[in-house]
Formats: structure tokens, C-alpha cells, sequence
């Protein structure tokens, strides 16, 4: 899963901070939250383009977490207090993206 994001090559440091962050939440993750991850991210339960797709990984200072399932862009706020924050953060807007089509 790692290997298919796509970081820019420029960083700043909280950024960096942020990206280890997702890394290491990644890392730790049971397989129903990286599936989670990955239909937020494509908007499908697996890899797409045979595992050969790429998933963008962008900052921002809109303090909320967002991805494209279309372009397959996951924008990350460019700041968090802590990593627990990070990931309890990471939970909720991965298990709430399934209902999120559904909302008028």
C-alpha cells in the first residue's frame, strides 16, 4: 500500500512530520481500514490498474482531510498536533467516506 502513494518532492518539515504520520498509520493498520483507505482514496476496495495506479498525496491548509477518487489525490492538512491526533482523525474520515455519495 506504501508504494503506490505519491509524495511531493518537496516537503516542508511539518509536512514531513504529516507524511510520517501516514506511513506509519498505514503500517499499523488492520486490512478493513486499508481498504477503508484505499475506497477513500479510488473510490474501490482494491488496487487499481493491477496494483500499478498511484496515489497523490498533496498538503494543504484546510484544516480537514480530503482525496479525489477521480484524480486519486489524498489532501492532507499540512499540520497536526500529534500523531494520535493524526490517526484518530485518519479513522473517522475513512469510515465515514462510504456514506458520504449518499448525502443530499
Amino acid at each position: 500500500m506504501i508504494n503506490v502513494l505519491n509524495f511531493p518532492a518537496s516537503l516542508s518539515e511539518e509536512e514531513a512530520t504529516i507524511k510520517n504520520h501516514l506511513l506509519e498509520f498505514l503500517q499499523k493498520a488492520e486490512a478493513k481500514i486499508l481498504q477503508d483507505f484505499l475506497v477513500f482514496t479510488t473510490g474501490a476496495p482494491c488496487l487499481l490498474n493491477f496494483g500499478l495506479g498511484k496515489i497523490d498525496v498533496k498538503f494543504d491548509s484546510d484544516p480537514s482531510i480530503f482525496a479525489s477518487t477521480c484524480l486519486q489525490n489524498l489532501i492532507l492538512p499540512n499540520s497536526f498536533p500529534d500523531e494520535a491526533t493524526f490517526a484518530l482523525s485518519m479513522k473517522a474520515t475513512i469510515s465515514s467516506a462510504s456514506t458520504s455519495f449518499n448525502c443530499v
